[in-house]
């Protein structure tokens, strides 16, 4: 059975859903791994709507936030984008621990600058789109020396999943601290003053310890952010 979190405060997590827009309605979709994968890491998951009138009141009651993936292919017209960018802004400016998956490593590049290109040649991918879920991993990635990264790994290099069309590609406010074997960038640092991830891959899933510890260091730069570093811990894996 899974141990409750009972301390006084524990890290609340802003976690950004995806959008599918129809002819008829908005609908949120989020993958229950991203929230399962935060409750396991010791946070409190909040999920966003995409309102920009509450974007201060988010930003007062998160602790980090987390900007997830998106469907291969999905486009929700500019709603969600527009809406991170100016949530992007406001954390940035409160210093607040951000954590961008896949998609939302795209987006927090495209902010400090790059630009976000689709992959190109049937080899590259396959590589990076090998399966119809990123439920097991793909390739290995390269981790800088230094890096926030490749402190929550025992090595230089790690195997992750894989799940997406488009890369990151020019410079900006950041450092590259991954790339895959074909030199597509696979995780970016923010030159900030604030704990900033980007990773390419999908450590919601979990699939390896490297997973595990990133998604730990995330929430314990969240819970120092907070100040609440000694009130939390991360809970038991759920039976």
């Amino acid at each position: 059975m899974n141990k409750l979190i009972t301390h006084k405060k524990v890290p609340t997590i802003l976690l950004i859903q995806d959008l599918e827009v129809t002819a008829s309605e908005h609908i949120y979709h989020c993958n229950a791994n991203y929230a399962q994968a935060l409750f396991k890491a010791g946070a409190l998951p909040l999920l966003a709507p995409f309102i920009e009138d509450l974007i201060p009141h988010l930003i007062d009651q998160s602790d980090g936030i987390l900007f997830s993936g998106s469907a291969p292919g999905n486009s929700s017209s500019s709603i969600r984008t527009d809406f991170e960018r100016k949530l992007l802004a406001a954390a940035f400016d409160r210093g607040i621990p951000v954590l961008g998956i896949c998609h939302g490593m795209q987006i927090i590049g495209e902010f400090l600058g790059a630009k976000i290109e689709d992959i190109q040649g049937a080899e590259a991918q396959s590589l990076h789109l090998p399966f119809s879920q990123p439920n097991r991993t793909a390739h290995e990635v390269q981790l800088s020396h230094g890096s926030w990264l490749r402190a929550q790994h025992s090595s230089e290099t790690a195997w992750v999943n894989s799940f997406h069309r488009q890369s990151l590609v020019g410079s900006g406010n950041f450092h590259v601290t991954a790339v895959s074997p074909d030199g597509i960038v696979e995780a970016i640092e923010g030159q900030l003053n604030s704990v900033c991830i980007g990773v390419q891959w999908h450590p919601e899933f979990q699939l390896s310890e490297f997973d595990k510890n990133l998604l730990r260091g995330f929430v314990q730069a969240a819970a120092e952010y907070s100040n609440c570093a000694n009130e939390y811990t991360t809970t038991d894996e759920l039976k």
